[in-house]
């Protein structure tokens, strides 16, 4: 609950995420803190086939993995504002193994450390 609040934005309807893109994006923050968030799981819990589920998206111009990382993007901005939060809490959180793997990947993103962020 503490962690939805700030997040809500994220699937607010708009002209740019279809309803179908907005499901598939709950789906998986639901599913990212267990770390198995593959495309077969996340389709499974849409209750469609991978295929179609990489179709879809693909009518859409986009793919699969852009959107599991616009969303750790997004919501690592987010979490990385609660300083009750640790580095490896938001990590885990984002479904990264270990702190290493997300500091990595945040660098990619931003340019800078998510413990330099958070300074900023």
């Amino acid at each position: 609950q503490v962690l939805a609040q700030p997040i809500r934005h994220l699937f607010a309807e708009n002209s740019d995420s279809s309803d179908f893109v907005i499901a598939l994006r709950k789906s998986l923050l639901r599913l990212l803190p267990s770390g198995d968030m593959g495309v077969d799981k996340v389709a499974a819990a849409l209750n469609i086939s991978r295929r179609t589920l990489q179709r879809r998206l693909a009518e859409q111009g986009t793919q699969f993995l852009q959107i599991l990382q616009e969303l750790r993007a997004e919501l690592a901005q987010q979490y990385l504002g609660d300083e009750r939060l640790s580095i490896t809490d938001i990590a885990f959180l984002l479904g990264y193994m270990d702190q290493s793997s997300f500091s990595a990947a945040f660098r990619g993103w931003y340019g800078v450390s998510p413990r330099d962020f958070r300074k900023k």
